[in-house]
């Protein structure tokens, strides 16, 4: 509900002169089915508007606005005379006594048309009749929506008209059934942090330090006479919500009346034997829309034990309390973040304006355990960049962001280290991560630690993260151990299949001068904005949040593409990647064919006449499940993938049989999209350096060859792709045999050897 909101507008309505012509919309409605009538009451201009709503006429008014900025409201006549209405509030100003505040939505979140006002109000009108009708027609669902609007009831109808300020409680939920909360007082009425200006309640036993950290508990006092009951259950509760305190009394004894199992136990056996001047009670009441949760606070001149009758409750003064419940169940979803993520272990290596972009969002998330390293120090020169301020500067960077993440997350737990990536080659610390992020920037030092990874077998996921220079773009590599894919993939020259030094998902060509300076070499930087460092800590962070969910389980690579125009103006070349790239912000496989630690070891080579094909053992059994050993088995066939290195073509993958082939005997035909389809898949996620280069089919025979249709189907095949062998592939039940297309003939190619 947004009661308020349509007040404020309201009040707007009276104090200005309206520009809206109002005639207009007067005249829409002469000839509609709602009866609409202008008015004046207190020197304001009002519509009327009046609704059938079965043998009732129900009346509502609008106070005319200066423009139209949302659905108009409406505010119902003479509320009180339907009893109480959900989505229906008092409007507490006294020349609007006796109106109610409808709320059908969040009228602002709808687009209306403002050059045709009129439409706007038929809307708006139709919205409230639809709504209203609901109401007074079906008890059952209106009860149903005020014990959904729980809280907002209850706010609007005790806490927003009192006449004095009541105090403010944060409650950190404990036990499900009933708890005793320790109280403790706000750290300063005038503090600026309103969480210092109210009082706190946490469990006795069990707190947590990252929670009461957050609460400021180390600087507040204990209010030792006041003993907080949490978690009284109520599980059916009334819902004419008091507005006095004489009512509220009434509300309490009958909740405290109906209250059974442990709370009460605890209100017996606790409460009843204790003696004070003061208790603060939180009542939990199951709602449609989940728990809600209200406040009072009981006041007495003298010790007495806790009241819970309506006679015992005389002696008491009770107040509600402004309460704000902090439960990790509750708020960890309601905030985005997820519950399944508080106990993953994660390890920030490097906390620059990327890294501390990434813990930040990390901690959003609900990443409930982050170690940051960083040995460096926050400093001047970039401000404008990271997640830091001036508060922070020439402090370590790692504790620094550890703090402002403690401060902003109530219950993640954040250690700072000042060891840098090189000191971190660790096995048994390593192996305590679920997942290691590292964004330093510094290519060199990344593969020495992915060696490390790599040579200890430590089966530790590492992300590895960099932003190139004028805003060009930024990466995000996964590299999750004994998966198809590895950081060296990274590296490998598509070219020629050599590892090289400079990342192959660069958008920048090696050896250029990107790096600036403005004051010698103690003040070189990489030029790029914050927008840019914030864009690659989002693929990062989301390439993480995806691992850690176990939506991706292998390897991977994600890039994020910006403009060139600013590295063109410094005369810096772009990678033939920039140039072809397509695929911003998807994430992709990080295996590349061509890399030495990734790639089949077993290669059967098949050679003649110069040309020479490598076709790796795995591939060789893949096919080789395709035999048609059963005489009832069915012709398969599919496409080779793979990709040219000097002048030897390798076979990397195969399309396997489609749902919509067509297979027989010895009949087969290919449904050409779905095979291109993977194809296309391939050569997207590997650069260009995948593509297809020939066909593959079974043949019932012991030792296959081709039939006049292969022959021809080969021909055709060579002829759409003149640019590149192709090689087509028999597998018979014994046998498999190689065939290339050349000067229009067919030859068979032979094995000549393993590598």
């Amino acid at each position: 509900m947004l009661p308020h909101t349509s007040l404020q507008l309201v009040l707007q309505g009276l104090l200005k002169v309206h520009k809206l012509d109002y005639s207009k919309v007067y005249e829409h409605f002469l000839d509609s089915e709602y009866d609409v009538e202008p008015l004046e009451l207190m020197g304001c201009d009002f519509l009327r508007v009046h609704l059938q709503i079965e043998n009732d006429v129900v009346s509502l008014l609008h106070c005319c606005v200066a423009e139209i900025t949302s659905l108009p409201h409406f505010y119902l006549e003479n509320h009180e005379k339907y009893g109480r209405l959900a989505h229906v509030l008092p409007v507490d100003i006294p020349i609007m006594s006796g109106l109610g505040a409808v709320c059908v939505n969040n009228l602002d979140s709808v687009s209306v048309n403002y050059e045709c006002p009129e439409l706007a109000f038929e809307e708006s009108i139709r919205r409230h009749k639809n709504l209203l009708t609901q109401l007074l027609t079906d008890n059952e669902f209106n009860k149903s929506e005020l014990l959904r609007e729980f809280s907002t009831n209850w706010q609007a109808a005790w806490i927003d008209g009192q006449k004095k300020q009541v105090e403010s409680l944060v409650c950190v939920s404990g036990s499900d059934e009933f708890d005793i909360l320790k109280i403790y007082r706000p750290v300063s009425k005038s503090a600026v942090n309103p969480l210092g200006r109210a009082f706190v309640a946490l469990p006795e036993i069990l707190i947590d330090s990252n929670v009461s950290g957050y609460l400021l508990v180390q600087h507040r006092s204990d209010a030792s006479e006041a003993i907080t009951i949490f978690n009284i259950s109520i599980h059916k509760i009334g819902l004419d919500f008091p507005r006095d305190e004489a009512e509220l009394k009434i509300w309490v004894a009958d909740c405290l009346s109906i209250v059974g199992g442990n709370a009460r136990v605890g209100i017996d056996q606790f409460l009843k034997t204790r003696r004070s001047k003061e208790f603060w009670g939180i009542f939990k009441v199951d709602t449609p829309s989940g728990k809600s949760y209200f406040g009072v606070r009981f006041i007495c001149k003298s010790k007495k034990s806790f009241p819970d009758t309506l006679e015992g409750l005389s002696y008491w003064r009770l107040e509600p309390i402004s309460l704000n419940i902090l439960n990790k169940n509750e708020i960890l979803p309601r905030s985005g973040g997820e519950i399944s993520l508080a106990e993953k272990k994660l390890l920030l290596i490097g906390c620059g304006s990327v890294g501390s972009e990434v813990a930040d969002k990390l901690g959003a998330s609900g990443i409930g355990k982050i170690t940051i390293s960083d040995p460096d120090h926050y400093s001047s020169s970039n401000i404008y960049r990271h997640l830091l301020d001036s508060n922070y500067l020439f402090s370590p960077k790692s504790s620094s962001v550890c703090g402002r993440l403690a401060i902003k997350y109530p219950w993640i737990s954040v250690k700072p280290s000042l060891s840098s990536i090189l000191d971190l080659r660790k096995k048994e610390l390593l192996r305590g991560f679920d997942l290691v992020i590292i964004a330093i920037g510094s290519p060199t030092q990344e593969r020495i630690f992915q060696d490390f990874i790599s040579k200890n077998n430590l089966d530790v996921p590492v992300i590895y993260t960099w932003l190139e220079g004028y805003g060009i773009g930024g990466h995000a590599v996964l590299d999750v151990p004994k998966s198809k894919g590895c950081l060296k993939c990274a590296y490998v020259d598509s070219d020629n299949g050599i590892r090289g030094l400079a990342s192959n998902l660069n958008f920048l060509e090696p050896d250029q001068d990107i790096v600036k300076n403005f004051a010698g070499c103690g003040e070189m930087f990489i030029p790029y904005g914050h927008l840019n460092s914030t864009q690659t800590a989002l693929i990062t962070v989301d390439l993480a949040l995806k691992y850690l969910r176990g939506v991706q389980h292998e390897s991977a690579k994600v890039s994020w593409k910006g403009s060139c125009d600013d590295a063109v103006v410094q005369g810096l070349k772009l990678s033939q990647r920039y140039k072809k790239f397509s695929r911003n912000l998807e994430i992709q496989s990080l295996y590349h064919p061509m890399c030495d630690i990734c790639s089949d070891n077993e290669l059967f080579v098949f050679e003649k006449r110069g040309i020479k094909v490598r076709i790796p053992k795995t591939i060789i059994e893949e096919l080789n499940l395709y035999k048609q050993i059963d005489v009832h088995a069915v012709e398969s066939a599919g496409l080779l993938i793979g990709y040219i290195q000097g002048d030897v073509y390798t076979i990397n993958r195969i399309t396997c049989p489609q749902e919509k082939d067509t297979q027989k005997r010895s009949y087969f035909k290919l449904d050409h999209a779905s095979h291109q389809k993977v194809v296309d898949e391939c050569h997207a996620s590997s650069d260009g350096v995948l593509g297809y280069i020939g066909t593959w089919h079974t043949h019932p025979q012991p030792v296959p060859s081709p039939s006049t249709i292969d022959l021809k189907d080969w021909v055709s095949h060579k002829t759409e792709n003149c640019d590149r062998q192709l090689f087509f592939l028999i597998i018979g039940v014994n046998e498999l045999k190689v065939f290339s297309i050349v000067d229009g003939v067919s030859i068979e190619l032979i094995r000549v050897g393993d590598f």
